[in-house]
């Protein structure tokens, strides 16, 4: 949020906030027929794969119950979760110890066909729904509206975006992921 408020200044544009807040994310999760276990679960070990991508060096070992009791703390209470085991959860999930698997690296991807590549896309879908009916709401009110994008959802929106609103205008020198669109051409 702090880089769209300064990339938003930088361009002279308004700025609104995107990002649903972790409980009506969790909400819609629930409203979705996830399990909470499964919800605690993907974010886990979403949060592990993007340890491994940025390849911190402690061991996976460590990491796995590191993430488990932070994501706990964060979550644990808005899913009406006290005691999660995060491991003992992957087990009964991939039939495997997370350990053991060689897939490990790859759980929480969107890309997957399993449980926490679900609960990635589902959220994925939510925001880039309530983005686009946040722009709408600002391109009804303003000539211009700025869009930071990132995480994909910039891409995922832009046909949209495009076909309501024309091509979006870029200056990546003066404010890089920044997409500008009811600018004229």
């Amino acid at each position: 949020m702090i880089y769209a408020a300064s990339a938003a200044d930088r361009a002279r544009l308004g700025v609104i906030g995107g990002q649903p807040g972790g409980a009506e994310l969790l909400k819609q999760h629930r409203a979705d027929g996830v399990a909470a276990e499964d919800v605690l679960g993907a974010y886990v070990f979403r949060d592990l794969r993007g340890y491994v991508i940025m390849k911190d060096p402690r061991p996976v070992s460590a990491l796995i119950p590191e993430i488990q009791e932070s994501t706990l703390r964060r979550i644990g209470g808005l899913l009406g979760v006290r005691q999660f085991d995060a491991a003992a959860w992957y087990r009964r999930t991939f039939h495997v110890w997370p350990l053991e698997d060689p897939l490990l690296s790859t759980r929480g991807s969107p890309c997957g066909d399993d449980i926490t590549a679900s609960v990635a896309r589902s959220e994925t879908r939510y925001i880039n729904r309530r983005l686009l009916t946040l722009i709408d709401g600002l391109m009804a009110e303003y000539s211009e509206v700025g869009v930071v994008y990132g995480a994909g959802h910039f891409a995922a929106l832009q046909a949209a975006l495009s076909s309501r609103y024309g091509q979006p205008s870029f200056d990546l020198e003066a404010t890089p992921r920044l997409g500008v669109f009811g600018a004229p051409s």
